[in-house]
């Protein structure tokens, strides 16, 4: 006789009613299959008989569990919901707060490029006036062993430390369809995604994954503590 589930192994969400109640047919029915012999053709229809019954204790086990499940499965989607609730005003202060940081960023970037610009045409200015008065002077009779030359002065490089923290990320682009493998199109990224995360890495960390007609890239993306 098969042994009950102890009351402490049955799930919260299901009725030990119930599962004392499936045991109850399903031993019985186990039992009757277990002294059928098959020694004669009446055998064989007794046997045929009991093969019924043990397939309609399976559908009746089957059914009685599927509405636990079923409030299993439905619970799950809700804690499931309710998680991504939870995280999405996380997810998305993030991205904002990297977007604002990536562009202060750049426009540092861009002012001390205007910034040298604006330095660099300063002291070409600064050197067409010195050349001119120069010249101002050999007209006007007065020698000059060598001309001055002023060399324009460039500004020092602005240092700034930046302590953002990132980690690089791998990914494709389709430059060449036509010569993409067959077992990546239709083009599926996403599977070209998963064999370049798997692909074999070389001694800096850079993966080694040749794919005809795809350009693998990497971006810079902020990884905060």
């Amino acid at each position: 006789m098969s042994r009950r589930v102890p009351k402490e192994q049955i799930p919260e969400v299901v009725s030990v009613e119930i599962v004392r109640k499936i045991e109850e047919e399903r031993n019985g029915t186990i039992a009757i299959a277990n002294k059928t012999l098959v020694l004669s053709q009446a055998d064989s229809d007794v046997a045929n008989v009991v093969l019924r019954k043990l397939t309609a204790a399976i559908k009746f086990v089957s059914n009685e569990i599927e509405p636990s499940l079923a409030a299993a499965r439905e619970t799950t989607n809700q804690i499931r919901a309710l998680k991504n609730k939870i995280l999405q005003p996380l997810e998305e202060a993030k991205t904002s707060l990297s977007g604002r940081l990536m562009a202060w960023r750049e426009g540092e970037r861009r002012k001390e490029a205007e910034e040298r610009a604006k330095l660099e045409a300063e002291a070409v200015e600064k050197e067409k006036r010195a050349r001119a008065a120069q010249k101002g002077h050999e007209v006007q009779g007065h020698e000059v062993s060598e001309p001055v030359i002023v060399e324009p002065t460039l500004p020092a490089p602005v240092l700034r430390e930046d302590t953002t923290k990132v980690r690089k990320q791998w990914d494709i682009r389709i430059i060449n369809k036509a010569k993409v493998p067959e077992e990546y199109k239709t083009i599926n990224e996403v599977l070209l995604r998963k064999a370049l995360h798997a692909a074999t890495k070389d001694e800096e960390g850079n993966p080694i994954f040749d794919v005809p007609g795809v350009e693998v890239y990497c971006k810079e993306i902020p990884v905060y503590a």
